[in-house]
């Protein structure tokens, strides 16, 4: 007697649930890998939209806002300091005794850019919103 016929495997029924649930699965992992590609390219066109000069700019002017305000017993960190009118007397003292290292004064344009550098800076880690161009 031949029972070979009788070995063959049988066709695997499922439920419609049971076949969308396999669907779902498929199409929710396909939209992550899909959101995560738009995600990476997001950060990639991000970041190359980042002026690195402004960044090297914001970062000079930090460092020597920072040592007048430890030289002038300012110990509170920045990002840290929550009283605007705290912060607005920092930076008007800061801007008001502004020399260069030959203690020549800098040029208005310095100054501006060292005001919109200290504002940079306190937009991205600063507790409060300070609007230094008012």
């Amino acid at each position: 007697m031949n029972t070979s016929k009788f070995n063959t495997a049988f066709p695997v029924f499922k439920t419609a649930k049971q076949r969308l649930e396999e669907i779902n699965t498929t199409v929710s992992v396909t939209s992550n890998n899909i959101l995560t590609d738009a995600q990476k390219k997001a950060a990639y066109y991000r970041e190359k939209a980042k002026n690195k000069n402004t960044e090297k700019s914001t970062k000079n002017w930090m460092i020597k806002f920072e040592e007048f305000r430890n030289s002038s017993g300012y110990l509170t960190p920045l990002t840290n300091l929550d009283d605007v009118r705290q912060i607005e007397k920092e930076i008007v003292e800061y801007i008001s005794g502004m020399k260069k290292k030959d203690d020549n004064d800098y040029r208005a344009n310095s100054i501006k850019q060292a005001v919109d550098a200290i504002s940079r800076f306190l937009l991205y880690n600063s507790p409060i919103r300070v609007n230094l161009h008012d």
